[in-house]
């Protein structure tokens, strides 16, 4: 199973996953170009398309045929695209709050500054992004306060370590995606995974994906925010495991997330 991180993250996002999951799947765990340990590889920003290659790339490499990936917001968005491009690499893709029609920001959608001349030339300037990577700012924008300490502690040490032009240029990058028209192209099987809460990708995204998306089961969280693994592990664990290791198709979560610690909806199967 291969792990994507989303933006301003790393790998170690995934931590608590694996040491949940380490008995029952293999994990292939990356830090893309510009970011976690990857970060001195990204001198320039890379795009959607170029992350997209780098895995393709990868996947021939080591010659994998990836039970799912699982993917976390701006990979989530990395992972559709690369299912709808290179399909014959995974079986399944679980894409959590991921980015779909490049809209971005809980209440107020801040995306179109990114479609403007004037943002964009603001938003590459590197003495801003510095200012915003020091620690004293750094820890307001990188830390939500419904993260645990632990959590928020490696959420900022990401964001710091983050290579600016990587940070900036994906922020472009996404803004300028809209995956919706292709989404019915998706061939593999996906579980969507998002928050009503999130403040970071409207959960109106997931919600469009799930009424295009083929062949999806859409799991929405009614009490979790934008790092869903954060704050129900268990329940993502437990879908993970029927939904990767299983192999379910025949997902009825009605009955069965009752018995769950965290409240949820099934919102979409068919």
């Amino acid at each position: 199973m291969l792990l994507l991180h989303g933006w301003a993250s790393s790998g170690l996002i995934w931590s608590r996953v694996i040491a949940l999951m380490q008995h029952e799947l293999r994990f292939w765990n990356i830090d893309l170009a510009g970011f976690g340990q990857s970060a001195h590889l990204a001198p320039y920003g890379l795009t959607i398309d170029d992350h997209v290659a780098t895995l393709r790339d990868f996947c021939a490499t080591h010659r994998l045929r990836l039970r799912a990936i699982v993917a976390h917001s701006m990979g989530g968005t990395i992972a559709l695209k690369f299912a709808l491009n290179y399909p014959e690499f995974a079986e399944r893709i679980v894409a959590i709050n991921p980015l779909i029609s490049g809209r971005f920001g809980v209440p107020l959608d801040v995306s179109p500054l990114f479609r403007t001349r004037l943002g964009r030339r603001l938003n590459r300037v590197g003495q801003l992004w510095r200012l915003a990577q020091s620690g004293a700012v750094a820890s307001k924008i990188a830390a939500p306060r419904y993260l645990d300490a632990e959590f928020a502690e490696r959420m900022v040490r990401d964001f710091r370590r983050s290579s600016w032009r990587a940070l900036s240029a994906m922020l472009e990058s996404l803004a300028a995606e809209n995956l919706l028209p292709h989404l019915h192209s998706v061939q593999q099987p996906v579980l969507l995974l998002s928050g009503k809460a999130d403040e970071l990708v409207p959960p109106q995204e997931s919600c469009r994906a799930a009424q295009l998306l083929p062949n999806v089961h859409h799991i929405e969280f009614d009490d979790c925010h934008h790092i869903i693994v954060a704050e129900a592990l268990e329940c993502v664990g437990y879908l993970l495991h029927e939904f990767v290791v299983e192999r379910r198709t025949d997902f009825h979560f009605a009955a069965e997330c009752a018995t769950m610690p965290l409240t949820m909806k099934h919102i979409n199967h068919r």
